[in-house]
């Protein structure tokens, strides 16, 4: 396989053996639609750093932040199979040439994999470009650092993503749904437990979007209700065997006779509020706020005065959400930087997915191994308003 890289952290390309002098780095995208070679290249030459023993270094890090071909869309709430998607990860190679020398000297690298995420600078340093050569190999992480064991509603639009960087080629993976469920026998309700397995062929550095919402039972085996079920567990396969991923637990909770909808706006609900965040890995995760919501509006007027009379211009308007997260435990709590790091962010609400900006700079300071805490988030919606309705 092609070695993966992080484009937010530092890719170091290092070219020995040239001519002296002034050195600059082409970057072409191998595989993005077949559109590009060096002479149309999207993206700027770089310079190089000349180290005295090393060599011409470049650092291609976040070279393809704004790349288009990286854009991979929040996934709909209507998807009820595992899809293969292609985005946010590309194939590339780097040519070095020497510039203002008479004889040019031309290098051209192999290719590689790029994929728009990033890991923290501090874990960067101890694993470097080795995650998805080392440590996605031997724990078979799903895209995502949420923790391992979560909480879900039936209506709940979750997904997973997990990369084929196993086997360059294509291969027809398993997609295994262990469902755990309570059943009536005639006497009483006892558990039972049911295994769903969905193929699914997935292209080397292809992604597996995998839904996991209980909702998407009804779809693999007719005969359960998602209504019965207790938990889900989600894992990769290959060849029946050959355990390609790690196991996530989804706890499911039944809220439809309670306080409503998970998708309530009512302010001061205790319904949970659905985000789709951009994670690190550069894929979508989703998170639920189960705690106190309240909407409000911040509006800013443009006058201008003329003798001394004051004329209004325009108003312009933004809506303003404050979410709690509710009671969480210490894992959880810690997941929450993700969100401070999230570049984008998606309110999924009945009529459509609103964007957000967080406007929270700072966790607050928890104690560990206390037990549960909370934490608020205020944001704003990206739209702006100059006008009311009310449909």
């Amino acid at each position: 396989m092609l070695p993966v890289y992080f484009g937010q952290n530092d890719i170091i390309h290092t070219v020995t053996g040239s001519p002296s002098g002034r050195h600059k780095a082409d970057v072409v995208i191998e595989d993005y639609q077949g559109k590009y070679n060096f002479a149309t290249s999207p993206f700027p030459a770089l310079d190089s750093v000349y180290l005295s023993g090393v060599g011409y270094r470049f650092n291609l890090r976040n070279l393809f932040h704004n790349f288009s071909g990286f854009n991979l869309p929040v996934p709909s709430n209507s998807q009820l199979l595992p899809e293969a998607v292609k985005g946010n990860i590309v194939k590339v190679k780097v040519r070095v040439q020497s510039v203002g020398t008479i004889a040019l000297y031309e290098n051209i690298s192999n290719v590689f994999a790029i994929l728009n995420g990033g890991m923290s600078e501090s874990d960067f340093a101890k694993l470097g470009n080795l995650f998805f050569d080392i440590w996605s190999q031997v724990k078979g992480p799903f895209l995502t650092w949420q923790p391992k064991t979560k909480r879900v509603e039936i209506q709940s639009p979750e997904h997973l993503y997990w990369l084929q960087n196993i086997v360059n080629a294509e291969i027809a993976i398993t997609i295994r749904y262990t469902i755990n469920r309570l059943t009536f026998n005639g006497v009483g309700y006892v558990n039972a437990t049911t295994v769903i397995d969905k193929t699914l062929a997935v292209k080397a550095y292809e992604m597996a979007c995998i839904p996991v919402r209980p909702e998407i039972v009804r779809q693999l085996d007719s005969n359960i209700d998602p209504i019965s079920i207790r938990n889900i567990t989600v894992q990769v396969i290959y060849a029946a065997t050959n355990y390609l991923s790690e196991i996530r637990d989804f706890k499911v909770f039944d809220t439809s006779k309670g306080s409503g909808s998970p998708f309530s706006m009512a302010a001061n609900s205790d319904t949970p509020i659905y985000l789709k965040i951009l994670n690190s890995f550069g894929v979508w995760d989703t998170l639920r706020l189960y705690g106190k919501l309240k909407m409000s509006t911040e509006t800013e007027r443009y006058t201008v005065s003329y003798e001394r009379r004051m004329s209004l211009l325009d108003v312009e308007g933004f809506d303003l959400l404050e979410a709690n997260t509710g009671s969480l435990d210490q894992d959880w709590l810690r997941y929450m930087k993700q969100l401070l790091y999230a570049r984008k962010i998606y309110h999924l609400t009945p009529t459509g997915n609103r964007e957000l900006i967080l406007e929270t700079k700072k966790l607050p300071t928890f104690e560990t191994n206390v037990g549960d805490e909370n934490a608020t988030f205020e944001f704003r919606y990206v739209e702006q308003n100059s006008n009311y309705s009310n449909l």
